[in-house]
């Protein structure tokens, strides 16, 4: 057990009886007077208690206990999860370590082997050896990193330098990193932060340099969380030249929207050729995480990441080995199966990986055709996550932050900080140390394009889940409700044996309202498995191929014989690594000053002189990218 792999020996799942609410009391779980029972933790892919396999594991965690560490920890949002219409919540969890007896307290390991930061966490170099690249080296192409939050962090210069000296990074520069404001002013900046958002531009702008040594950063610092002036500190990012933004926050969509206001939101989020990133969340597949506080989800994922112009970054737990190699990788949720624990102690909502299908947007043409999405029961909308990075506060990334806003950003100093706020820059930052978007109108393609063509790029991550069961086949045989089915799905608030809130969706893999408790067709939403699935999109990097870019790659076949005056028939194939990509047009250059173009395969043509020339076929696909091959023809005197 390394790094949080597992909570507990023996997970606990949830089994929810009638829920009810005290008058006098708000319970901060919905599930704190559930009967709780133990299963094994199948969904890890550990074989059952006892026999042989039981016993080979128990001699590998033995001779693994020797580098493993256990300490006790409560998980900390830095900002509210519920944010109001109209306005986003970061979504940056801080992890305290504290001492057994600590009320709310929960048992991690950490591989005490691997060169941990100054509060225990892990470190860029672990990060980077877990994934398998070097952030000391230098982009291909200059890259600069945008990052946009809200709130001015008055210390995030000085702690950007604290956390340069304690890595041994290069020592920035007045050009390396750059502060500004929504309106580009580096004079006239927000107000204060007094929030709590100060922590999440620590860890924002940190986990970027972090990973990419070499980059330029610019902090855009919005007035305020509103919508409007987060998507403006996007456009002063990209007005400023950055060639990847990370957005770490969001909230949920809003499916009485407008037409015209989907377009709008859309179009601020819309920029060719530049990597948007943007956290799925910290609430679960719908936003159900907010069960926990006895309010219903939000049955619907989060903005800005459902958008289909911008990268949907979700969160994994990243365990490491005893050399600080990728040991395990599955997708983060402190709240699903394992969890019960927790809620008998009255912890409420620990975070887990966001997403589902939005309620808004159609999914883009890449993503709609990718193998696995069918299963999703999507139909054509659009599934957030597209790419998974760790993301679990227990296996977080050491940050400091000094910046004292009050009772939100206590404590201060070194700190491990996780959620999705982590995985939305990690990515960011690779893609940067990766060259940038390579010319790529939209970068998700890139992702996509290597799951279908080269998926020796990315890890697969199809163990656990994003939901209430979190992929544990018990869970529904414990889970009780007002209908007396074993369906998350009908869990509900009781007061006066009457249900007054219905808590909705917990779980995609069940349907609705007391029907049977059977899987259905749309079980891959939330569910890991093998391949492409909702909660980690085409799975996690290995090493930075992922983000380079990929071209559709024709052929041609030339006649045998190519008589001058004779009309020659040409023949176009080739591949398109693209999920749902085919050649549309065909333009022939046929070495000799002419050219022609097709909308199908064939091209006919006819040299007036002998010769060799050279032909160039250049093919566009259905997202508009171009690949292009060269052929030479000999081309024969008449005889």
């Amino acid at each position: 057990m390394t790094a949080r792999e597992d909570r507990s020996t023996a997970a606990t799942v949830k089994s929810a009886a009638m829920l009810r609410l005290p008058a006098n009391r708000r319970f901060r779980s919905v599930r704190a007077v559930a009967v709780l029972a133990t299963v094994a933790t199948a969904c890890l892919g550990l074989a059952a208690p006892g026999g042989a396999a039981a016993a080979s594991r128990n001699r590998a965690q033995q001779t693994h206990n020797a580098t493993v560490a256990t300490h006790f920890a409560v998980t900390k949002r830095v900002c509210n999860p519920a944010p109001k219409p109209g306005f986003a919540a970061c979504d940056a969890i801080r992890l305290v370590r504290t001492t057994k007896a600590t009320p709310g307290a929960r048992r991690y390991a950490v591989n005490a082997s691997l060169p941990l930061g100054p509060a225990g966490g892990y470190t860029p170099g672990d990060l980077g050896t877990g994934y398998g690249f070097d952030p000391g080296a230098t982009p291909a192409r200059p890259q600069t990193i945008g990052i946009v939050d809200a709130y001015d962090d008055p210390a995030i210069a000085a702690d950007l330098d604290e956390f340069d000296v304690q890595y041994h990074l290069p020592a920035e520069t007045p050009t390396s990193f750059v502060k500004i404001s929504q309106t580009g002013s580096t004079t006239v900046l927000p107000r204060a932060d007094t929030t709590g958002w100060s922590d999440e531009e620590a860890l924002d702008v940190e986990t970027a340099r972090g990973i990419c040594n070499q980059c330029t950063i610019v902090l855009v610092e919005a007035n305020s969380p509103a919508d409007s002036n987060l998507a403006a500190g996007v456009k002063e990012a990209v007005s400023q030249g950055a060639t990847e933004v990370s957005n770490s926050y969001g909230g949920p969509e809003n499916a009485h929207w407008s037409a015209a206001k989907r377009v709008t939101y859309r179009s601020l989020y819309t920029y060719r050729h530049v990597v948007v990133t943007a956290a799925t969340g910290d609430d679960g597949w719908f936003s159900w995480d907010f069960a926990n506080d006895n309010e219903p989800g939000s049955q619907a994922p989060n903005l800005p990441a459902s958008l289909p112009t911008v990268v949907a970054v979700g969160g994994t737990t990243l365990a490491l080995g005893p050399h600080g190699m990728r040991r395990t990788e599955r997708v983060w949720n402190s709240d699903g199966r394992s969890d019960a624990t927790a809620i008998q102690q009255n912890e409420g909502d620990l975070g887990a990986s966001g997403g589902g299908c939005s309620v808004l947007y159609r999914a883009p043409g890449w993503q709609e055709h990718v193998k696995g999405y069918v299963k999703t029961g999507c139909g054509v909308r659009r599934l957030a996550a597209d790419v998974s990075a760790d993301g679990d506060p227990e296996t977080g990334l050491d940050i400091v932050s000094n910046y004292d806003c009050g009772g939100p950003c206590e404590p201060t100093g070194w700190q491990t900080v996780g959620g999705t706020s982590l995985s939305a820059p990690l990515i960011a930052a690779m893609w940067a140390l990766a060259g940038g978007s390579g010319g790529i109108p939209y970068p998700d393609l890139s992702l996509y394009g290597h799951l279908k063509s080269a998926p020796a790029s990315l890890f697969d991550v199809h163990f656990g889940g994003n939901s209430w069961c979190d992929q544990d086949a018990k869970c529904a045989k414990h889970t009780k409700t007002e209908t007396g089915e074993a369906n998350p799905n009908d869990l509900c608030i009781i007061k006066h044996k009457k249900c007054v809130t219905p808590l909705r969706a917990l779980d995609c893999g069940f349907v609705r309202k007391g029907a049977k408790p059977t899987a259905v067709a749309r079980d891959a939403q939330c569910n890991a498995e093998p391949g492409y699935d909702g909660p980690s999109g085409v799975g996690t990097p290995i090493g930075l191929s992922a983000f380079t870019p990929l071209f559709p790659r024709p052929r041609v076949a030339v006649p045998a014989s190519v008589v001058a005056g004779r009309a020659a028939t040409f023949t176009a194939g080739g591949s398109d690594p693209f999920p749902g990509g085919v050649f549309t047009s065909y333009q022939w250059s046929w070495g000799d000053g002419t050219q022609s173009t097709t909308k199908t395969t064939t091209g006919r043509h006819s040299y007036a002189v002998s010769g060799d020339y050279t032909m160039t076929l250049t093919v566009t696909d259905t997202y508009g990218q171009v690949g292009a091959t060269a052929k030479t023809v000999d081309v024969a005197v008449a005889g």
